[in-house]
C-alpha cells in the first residue's frame, strides 16, 4: 500500500557559495511552474555572498518517491513529474523512473493498478475481461503462473503496481 507524501520540493543550493565552503540554498515547492521554480532560484542567487552566484545543483529533494532527480535536472522536467506524482502518488514515480518520460497520458495508459501479487491481477485481468466466469474452472487455474506469462509478454510488476508495455 503506498503511502500519501504531504510535500514534493527540492533543494536548490549556490555552487559558488558551496566552492567556498558554505551551504546556501532553499528548499522549494517542486509542483509550481517550471518558471516560478527558476524564479525562486534567481532569487536565491541573488541573496548569496558570493560577488558571481549563478550556477546552482540540486543537491536534494523529497516527495518524488524513490524517483531520481540529476544535480542539473531541467526544472521544466522537475515540474512536470512533481505535479504527476501529486495527482498519482507512487505508481507514477515508478513508472517514470523507469522510463524517464513526463508524459501523463502515456503513464495513464500503461497504468494497470494496484495489486497485491502479478497473480491477483492475472486473475482480476482475465475474470473481468470475461475469459473466466465458471467459478468452478477458476480452481484450476495457475494464477501464479499465469502472472509470470504475462510479465513475459510485456506487464510490468513493481512495488505493488502493474504497467503495460503493450
Amino acid at each position: 500500500m503506498t503511502t500519501q507524501i504531504d510535500t514534493i520540493r527540492i533543494y536548490v543550493a549556490s555552487l559558488a557559495d558551496y566552492n567556498a565552503g558554505r551551504l546556501h540554498g532553499v528548499w522549494i515547492d517542486a509542483t509550481q511552474d517550471a518558471y516560478d521554480i527558476q524564479a525562486e532560484v534567481n532569487k536565491m542567487l541573488a541573496a548569496s555572498k558570493e560577488p558571481i552566484a549563478e550556477e546552482w545543483a540540486i543537491h536534494d529533494y523529497e516527495g518524488f518517491y524513490g524517483l531520481k532527480l540529476g544535480e542539473w535536472e531541467s526544472f521544466d522536467k522537475v515540474s512536470e513529474w512533481a505535479t504527476a506524482i501529486a495527482e498519482h502518488g507512487e505508481a507514477y514515480a515508478i513508472w517514470a523512473d523507469d522510463t524517464d518520460d513526463t508524459d501523463v497520458q502515456t503513464f495513464e495508459y500503461a497504468y494497470r493498478g494496484e495489486h497485491a501479487t502479478m497473480a491477483d491481477f492475472a486473475e482480476e485481468f482475465y475474470t473481468e475481461l470475461g475469459e473466466v466466469n465458471d467459478s468452478y474452472l477458476m480452481g484450476f487455474i495457475d494464477w501464479e503462473r499465469v502472472g509470470r506469462e504475462m510479465e513475459t509478454d510485456g506487464y510490468n510488476f513493481e512495488k505493488g503496481h502493474v504497467f503495460s508495455n503493450r
